[in-house]
């Protein structure tokens, strides 16, 4: 929450993902609920998060202004550094 109140005014956008669809909104909507999640929640993502290479939950990306992935919590490093390298990136 706090990186996304951090960074919500700056033009970055926050997606969540599930792979469950229909059958498990009632669930996913109560966790949304519980941990206070205000960014928008993608159903049935299950091809998105398969092309994405998740192997495991949470995953986190940085997607760059090009649409190409910039980070990813499996490779290390911090959020914060590379959310303000991808901004960086796209403004110049």
């Amino acid at each position: 929450m706090q990186t996304y109140d951090e960074y919500k005014g700056r033009g970055v956008v926050f997606i969540g993902l599930t792979a469950g669809g229909t059958e498990e909104i009632a669930e996913t909507k109560a966790f949304i609920e519980k941990f206070g999640i205000t960014w928008p929640n993608g159903y049935g993502a299950a091809a998105t998060i398969n092309a994405l290479g998740v192997t495991g939950i949470p995953s986190v990306f940085v997607i760059g202004a090009d649409g190409k992935v910039a980070w990813k919590n499996e490779l290390g490093g911090e959020l914060h550094d590379a959310i303000d390298k991808a901004l960086q990136a796209a403004n110049s």
